[in-house]
């Protein structure tokens, strides 16, 4: 059983369990302590695991925060608990006064189901307000659990995680001053934004009036490029239009009352046309956004895995999703000589099933609709 399949027991475990579990004690010993055994350390080792962890304050004699995880005698991480109907935002203070007076770099605050992970970065030797990685492990994405897996006794590098969590925000904080500075400049264009733009052209010297002038045109041009940037994305696969138009049949649409996107999507003029797209993200952070949403559906189905999905039995109108025939009447995606994709279907129905098939297989897809 590997890492994210131990989680995941945990967490079926919990949805078992929790009704049964009344008190804080319960918690520990129902939900907290198998977490512990699945990072791989022995609750049974005071060399590895100390219960009620003395952290004195000050003056304040007797404070012990509920388990301390050792390495060469020293604590790694403390960790607070509370009983699962508890909320934890009330208890962070409290983790807070522990965290300060020990040499832990890391603390955990859990109520048996969602674990909430904190370090200093922003002041030494203080915990910080916000958690750098919180899992809830009766509902978790795979990236989460890719996280929690270097808090495993195995792979547990006190210095590594540091300086990721470290890297990650700082270009979190860069990437939300660039997105802030690329809005205001669209909304508003400034004079060296636009200077810029016009510095490619030859239109001679340029004073305040030109930007003046040239600023509106500006802001509407990148408005119009974005928009349809959204809407064409670049792939090198994305084949013209026209091209698509081409290779339509009338015979391959027998049935008037439901229309491949192809077919919805296209108009005669397609610079005016307005496409419902789809843009499928997977849990390991892969997006799959297409220039139409039969494209984006049959790619993400192709990535999940053609043979994993024609297990599922899944039939619409008759006609399996991932079927070895062609059918007389429904529109299908032909991408073998025995493999054949339902495609004669709404985009919103395309939704719906792929939303079936992440929860089935519990893929965490996160699909959303463009246009």
């Amino acid at each position: 059983m590997d890492f994210k399949d131990e989680i995941k027991r945990l967490g079926e475990q919990f949805i078992n369990r929790k009704d049964k579990v009344t008190t804080e004690e319960g918690t520990k010993t129902s939900f907290v302590l198998p977490f512990i055994r699945v990072l791989g350390y022995d609750d049974a080792d005071p060399n590895e695991i100390v219960p009620e962890y003395t952290t004195d304050i000050g003056t304040k004699k007797g404070e012990k925060v509920d388990y301390a995880i050792l390495s060469n005698e020293k604590p790694i991480i403390i960790i607070e608990c509370k009983h699962l109907k508890e909320k934890l935002d009330i208890h962070k203070t409290q983790l807070e006064r522990y965290f300060h007076v020990t040499d832990a770099k890391f603390a955990i605050l859990t109520n048996g189901q969602t674990y909430r992970f904190y370090t200093d970065l922003v002041a030494p030797n203080k915990m910080d307000i916000e958690p750098f990685l919180e899992v809830d492990i009766t509902n978790f994405k795979e990236i989460e659990v890719l996280e929690l897996s270097k808090f495993q006794k195995s792979r547990f590098d006190s210095g590594e995680i540091l300086a990721e969590i470290n890297a990650n925000k700082i270009n979190q904080n860069y990437t939300n001053q660039l997105t802030e500075i690329i809005k205001n400049e669209l909304n508003q264009p400034s004079d060296s934004f636009v200077n810029f733009f016009i510095s490619k052209l030859s239109i001679g010297s340029v004073d305040a009036k030109v930007i003046e002038k040239f600023s509106p045109i500006l802001k509407e041009i990148l408005q119009k490029a974005i928009n349809e940037m959204a809407v064409f994305p670049a792939q090198n696969d994305v084949k013209p239009v026209s091209e698509e138009i081409s290779k339509l049949k009338a015979s391959d649409y027998t049935n008037d009352a439901i229309k491949d996107d192809v077919v919805n999507d296209i108009t005669e003029d397609s610079s005016k046309s307005t496409k419902t797209l789809l843009k499928v993200t997977f849990a390991d952070e892969t997006v799959i956004f297409d220039h139409s949403a039969t494209e984006t559906y049959v790619k993400t189905l192709q990535k999940i895995g053609l043979d994993k999905v024609k297990a599922l039995d899944i039939l619409i109108s008759g006609v399996p999703l991932v079927g070895n025939t062609k059918d007389a009447k429904y529109n299908q995606r032909q991408l073998s000589s025995d493999t054949f994709i339902m495609t004669n279907i709404s985009t919103k129905d395309k939704i719906k099933f792929l939303q079936k098939i992440s929860n089935t297989l519990d893929l965490g897809l996160i699909i959303e609709k463009i246009g």
